[in-house]
């Protein structure tokens, strides 16, 4: 039984601080191992709170995210003849263009010129105008997801991929 009890270890003169051992001669005071703060540690740490309340209201400010609960759409679409694109809205003002796709999306499209409003308006295929023109081309979110279809329901334009996530 006299093995299994550790015998007594030398005093040890260094003190442990985080995994390395200190001198007492080397230890500032007793406040910094209990939790206290020099000047160096106040000032990093209002600079932290500085970094993380600037990124918090560079956040808030941030455009909002692309679900539909954040997006309310005002602005008046129209009905266009079109095998992809069933109704088109235009903010002269905000220069924001909005596509309604047959299968039910719906995307808002930034910076848009009237310039392009208008040739969208006037094009033959108002399709492959907004494939070439439009899509890939100008900043944009997803207003409202498409609709559940049935496969029965499928339309050529939703098999080619108009109005799916890949607008952007």
């Amino acid at each position: 039984m006299d093995r299994l009890v550790p015998k007594p270890m030398a005093a040890d003169p260094t003190q442990r601080v985080g995994e390395q051992r200190v001198p007492p001669s080397r230890l500032r005071d007793s406040k910094s191992l209990q939790g206290g703060s020099s000047k160096r540690d106040r000032v990093q740490r209002t600079l932290l709170i500085i970094c993380i309340s600037t990124a918090l209201v560079v956040a808030a400010w941030a455009e909002p995210s692309p679900t539909p609960s954040h997006i309310t759409s005002r602005i008046p679409r129209q009905s266009v003849q079109s095998s992809a694109i069933a109704k088109v809205g235009y903010s002269k003002r905000r220069h924001i263009l909005e596509i309604e796709f047959v299968n039910g999306a719906v995307y808002r499209y930034f910076d848009i010129p009237l310039s392009v409003h208008r040739d969208l308006m006037s094009a033959e295929s108002k399709a492959r105008f907004y494939d070439s023109k439009i899509r890939k081309h100008y900043r944009s979110v997803l207003v409202r997801q498409r609709q559940k279809q049935e496969p029965s329901e499928k339309s050529p334009a939703s098999a080619t991929g108009y109005g799916a996530a890949a607008h952007h």
